[in-house]
C-alpha cells in the first residue's frame, strides 16, 4: 500500500499536489511506469515523456520489426492506462549532434550498448575514428545485420566476445580500449539527487566506476557541505 502522505512530503512541494505538474521520463520499463503511477495516485498533475533516439520509421520497415519501438508503445500504453498525457520527443539527430558538440566533432572512443536493435546503429554514428562499440545486451531485440562498410569507413570495431562468453563487464573492461584511453564524463543533477547517489554508490560492492564517481562528487559537494564527506569514509 502506497502512503500518499509520505510521497507528498518527500516531494517537498508546497500546496496541493494537484497544483504541481510533474514530468516523468517514461522508458516503457517498470521503474518509470511505477513512478508515474505513484505520482498519479498521490494526486500530482503528471505528464509522460519518451525520448526517441533511433529512426523509428526505418525500424518499422525492417524484417522482424514487429517489436521495433516497443519502448515507445509500452510507455504510451501505460500513460493511457493512467489517463495522463504522453509525448514522444524525437531526439535521434539531436542526440548525435550533442555527442559531436561535446566531443568537438571527434566522437566517442567506446560505447556500451545494452539495448541492441533500437540504438546500435545510432551508436555507430557517434563513434570516433578507430572507436569501438561494445554490445552486451539486446533488450529491444537482436541487432540487424550490419553493413561492414559503415565500420570500415572510420576503422571502427565491434566487441561482444568477452561478455558473450560469460565474463563479467567489470572484468571484460580490462581488455577493452577504454582502459588505455583517457575519457571525460559529463554529469549533472540536483544537490538532493547527488546526495542520494553518493550514499547509494559509495558503499562496498558498487561497480568501480560508480564508486569513484560517487566519492569525487561527495568531495566536491563537501567543500560546501562538509557532512557529505562522511560518504567517502570507509
Amino acid at each position: 500500500m502506497i502512503d500518499k502522505k509520505i510521497i507528498i512530503e518527500d516531494m517537498d512541494l508546497k500546496g496541493s499536489p494537484s497544483n504541481h505538474r510533474i514530468v516523468v521520463a517514461m522508458s516503457g520499463g517498470v521503474d518509470s511506469s511505477v513512478t508515474a503511477a505513484i505520482l498519479v495516485e498521490a494526486g500530482f498533475d503528471v505528464i509522460g515523456l519518451t525520448m526517441q533516439l533511433y529512426d523509428h520509421g526505418q525500424a518499422l520497415k525492417k524484417k522482424g520489426a514487429c517489436c521495433a519501438g516497443s519502448d515507445i508503445n509500452d510507455a504510451r500504453l501505460v500513460a493511457s492506462q493512467l489517463d495522463i498525457p504522453h509525448y514522444v520527443l524525437n531526439y535521434e539527430n539531436l542526440f548525435k549532434d550533442k555527442v559531436m558538440e561535446i566531443t568537438q566533432n571527434n566522437g566517442v572512443n567506446v560505447i556500451y550498448d545494452s539495448v541492441g536493435k533500437d540504438t546500435f546503429s545510432l551508436g555507430l554514428k557517434c563513434l570516433a575514428p578507430k572507436g569501438r562499440i561494445v554490445s552486451f545486451g539486446v533488450s529491444s531485440g537482436p541487432i540487424d545485420p550490419i553493413d561492414i562498410n559503415l565500420i570500415r569507413s572510420f576503422s571502427g570495431s565491434i566487441s561482444t566476445g568477452a561478455i558473450s562468453r560469460g565474463i563479467a563487464k567489470e572484468q571484460a573492461r580490462a581488455v577493452l580500449p577504454e582502459g588505455n584511453t583517457k575519457s571525460v564524463l559529463y554529469v549533472n543533477g540536483t544537490i538532493r539527487s547527488w546526495i542520494h547517489y553518493c550514499e547509494l554508490r559509495s558503499a562496498n560492492g558498487t561497480q568501480k566506476e560508480h564508486m569513484e564517481l560517487a566519492c569525487a562528487i561527495a568531495e566536491a559537494i563537501g567543500m560546501i557541505y562538509p557532512k557529505m564527506l562522511e560518504f567517502t569514509k570507509e
